[in-house]
């Protein structure tokens, strides 16, 4: 339902959108990755107390996109009342290596608090894509 959501508000806006559902994330990312998806967001409702949001990172490596996508999206969430999200951060994920473009993974819990903050977390994940959209990350020359 919230990926349902989410894809009406960002299909209004004109984004064309591709609904990923295979439960490897291996094959996630080459379905994003054939897609030729300019931007990706993974979403797993959990059991866990907290939202978290993750981008790639490894040792002398960050993803800028994906790092600036977490950080709007860490915003986003916390301004929904009764959802405790936590600092973005950049695990070595199989979703978050494969995929070519920036890419969040979010984790959102708990699973009670987010059916009932459905509507919010999709004006929330629009609103960080709108923004993540329309200020790209500067690249150093």
């Amino acid at each position: 339902m919230l990926v349902t959501a989410i894809d009406r508000r960002l299909q209004d806006s004109g984004a064309l959108v591709a609904d990923l559902h295979h439960p490897q994330p291996s094959v996630q990312a080459i379905e994003a990755n054939d897609f030729r998806a300019d931007v990706y967001v993974d979403l797993a409702l959990v059991d866990q107390p907290s939202c978290e949001v993750a981008y790639y990172s490894t040792p002398g490596f960050i993803s800028e996109g994906g790092r600036q996508l977490a950080q709007l999206l860490v915003e986003q969430i916390q301004s929904i009342s009764g959802l405790d999200v936590v600092e973005p951060h950049g695990p070595w994920l199989p979703i978050l290596r494969e995929t070519r473009k920036p890419t969040a993974f979010c984790t959102l819990g708990p699973p009670d608090r987010v059916v009932a903050e459905t509507a919010a977390l999709a004006a929330a994940v629009h609103h960080a894509l709108k923004h993540w959209v329309s200020e790209p990350i500067q690249q150093e020359a």
